[in-house]
């Protein structure tokens, strides 16, 4: 969502990002990056936190309420309820012509958020695909004891609009709730292009004399890094040149990382698999790459596939419909990521022939201009809010992509 600050900005418009969890630094980080890439000539652009103000999956609300009725939250209540920066929130809020928000509430911080701003267009930002969503709900649910949900259709049709990123999850989500009455979008997500080809003129961070297998996702089983280490596995003999590393961090569960760090060492793997860690460079990584893995389900387009596909770097994917229908059948090799076997044929073919990843790469590069490149994503960005505001507008086509599509 922060490339659509940008584009908002960039466009000429002033632009509020409301952050829950996070830290000062991460905001001023944040704020930094954003007017780095929109310059001087944007609109206004302010940074600043939520504070308790409305309801998180990550973070309860809080109110004055809590402070009286709630002794055990009363000092957290009371640190929030007071907080300047609150009240700058709501305003904020209250000022609101239209408000983006990914999935980060609850149904409770919903209403709140409603309440907030009554005359606002809410949006809801779907970067992935509905099955998740589905998923990630029902677990939610029960993480949260005593929580009461209620019915995931009624919680869409708060929103006035639902924005995709993929034109396959756009129709699931059409097939799983054919009832609600929302407004739908689809606009394919770009990267931020300077920023991405900077990192192709600095120096690689690989040695000399390898092929660079390069993986960027945070460790977790969705990423299905173990599978990419076993297919890898099965091809490091055939080609010992081959070096693979994987860029990120890991969920607060830790124990999907620490499985994929024991199948390193119990195949005496270290000096052949880089783990590197969160890196703020991941797309240094990637810009370096001789072949990108992207073995990811449950995703919308995936930032790494879109980086990669603008550098033209070949990559291999998971066969899973976001960004399988963001590349097309000729830009990537698609397999599945649990069969073992399949992938560590992909490897091999792409190791093998730099004819077919010169294909692929080119075919990625054209995908990516045809739907994504920056000046198009912020028309269509600019598109899509006038027509939230007229009602009367249609976001530009692009070659093979939906966009607007009424309730």
């Amino acid at each position: 969502m922060t490339d659509w600050a940008k584009a908002v900005l960039q466009n000429g418009h002033d632009c509020d990002v409301l952050i829950g969890k996070s830290t000062v630094w991460q905001r001023i980080r944040l704020g930094r990056e954003i007017r780095r890439f929109v310059g001087r000539t944007a609109g206004q652009l302010a940074v600043g936190s939520l504070c308790r103000s409305l309801d998180l999956w990550v973070s309860p609300s809080v109110a004055l309420g809590d402070f009286f009725f709630e002794a055990r939250h009363r000092l957290t209540a009371l640190r929030f309820v007071l907080d300047p920066r609150r009240f700058r929130a709501r305003k904020i809020l209250q000022r609101a012509e239209t408000v983006l928000v990914g999935n980060v509430l609850t149904p409770r911080g919903l209403k709140e958020l409603r309440v907030a701003c009554k005359s606002a267009s809410l949006v809801l930002h779907h970067n992935g695909s509905p099955t998740g969503f589905s998923e990630d709900w029902l677990r939610r649910a029960s993480d949260r004891v005593g929580s009461r949900l209620g019915d995931q259709q009624t919680y869409f049709e708060v929103f006035s609009w639902v924005v995709f990123q993929s034109a396959t999850h756009r129709e699931a989500f059409d097939e799983m709730y054919p009832g609600t009455r929302q407004d739908t979008a689809l606009v394919w997500p770009s990267a931020d292009e300077p920023k991405v080809a900077g990192y192709a003129a600095t120096s690689s961070p690989f040695h000399s004399g390898t092929f660079n297998l390069v993986a960027v996702g945070k460790f977790q089983a969705a990423k299905n890094q173990l599978q990419t280490l076993k297919a890898f596995l099965a091809i490091s003999q055939k080609y010992p040149s081959t070096h693979l590393t994987l860029v990120g961090g890991s969920i607060s569960d830790r124990r999907y990382l620490s499985e994929c760090v024991d199948f390193i060492t119990r195949n005496d793997l270290s000096n052949r698999v880089s783990l590197v860690g969160f890196r703020v460079d991941a797309t240094r990584y990637l810009a370096h790459a001789d072949l990108g893995v992207h073995l990811a389900v449950g995703d919308g387009v995936s930032r790494a596939v879109r980086e990669a596909a603008f550098l033209k770097k070949p990559m291999i994917i998971a066969s899973d419909p976001g960004n399988r229908s963001f590349l097309g059948p000729e830009a990537a090799v698609v397999v599945d990521p649990s069969n073992v076997d399949q992938v560590a044929e992909a490897f091999s073919v792409m190791v093998d022939s730099a004819e077919r990843r010169n294909q692929v790469a080119t075919a990625a590069y054209r995908a990516y201009s045809s739907k994504a490149s920056w000046p198009l994503f912020a028309s269509n960005v600019q598109t899509f809010f006038e027509t939230v505001d007229s009602g009367a507008a249609v976001l530009r086509q692009a070659p093979s992509s939906a966009n607007v599509r009424r309730g």
